[in-house]
């Protein structure tokens, strides 16, 4: 995961290793080792409420967590989102000056959510993606009703997505594959802005 000029990578022994961007000979310098669990680190966000703050995950141990493995955060507008092969998706939320974050909306799915990320549209309203196992659909959701807006679909199921430039995101499918995908509204809506 990168954030302004660091690079989080968790691994399997527990550890998240972090680099800073530098302008030697090697584009980038460690600059920490965090011991973080006992096992693997699946999953990494940072969030910015009062203070920043790093995210990991194997299973959750917030009150309330997932009882499976958690498979991907994502910090949005003061919210923590996180998803699970216990086949919910969870909004975490932190009204206490500690900091301690609550578990306040529980999304089902019918098997377990392996990724997520959030964009907002042409209108400028958010819509979460949410990527299961077992299938080749990634569902995109209206925030914060989470109505079901569009499906798209896959040639094997989609492990990763990373927002791009100009509307652009990209799903990483298990074949392999990178998708690239563009809101089209969004292309629209800037072209007649700048006439």
């Amino acid at each position: 995961m990168v954030y302004n000029d660091l690079l989080f990578a968790g691994s399997e022994d527990g550890v998240i290793t972090v680099w800073k961007e530098s302008f030697e000979a090697n584009p980038f310098k460690q600059v920490a080792a965090i011991k973080a669990h006992s096992g693997s680190v699946l999953s990494l966000a940072v969030g910015i409420q009062k203070r920043r703050l790093l995210f990991s995950s194997l299973r959750m141990t917030l009150s309330g967590g997932h009882s499976d493995a958690v498979m991907s955060l994502l910090f949005w507008d003061e919210y923590l989102f996180s998803c699970s092969l216990d086949k919910a998706i969870k909004i975490w939320w932190s009204a206490n000056q500690d900091g301690r974050f609550e578990a306040v909306y529980t999304h089902e799915e019918q098997c377990g959510v392996v990724s997520l990320f959030g964009m907002l549209d042409a209108k400028a309203k958010p819509v979460l993606f949410a990527s299961c196992c077992k299938d080749s659909v990634i569902r995109l959701y209206e925030l914060p009703s989470f109505k079901l807006r569009a499906r798209l679909f896959s040639r094997r199921e989609v492990e990763a997505a990373q927002i791009g430039p100009d509307g652009q995101f990209f799903l990483g499918e298990r074949s392999g594959s990178v998708g690239v995908w563009k809101w089209l509204l969004l292309a629209k809506q800037q072209k007649v802005d700048t006439q």
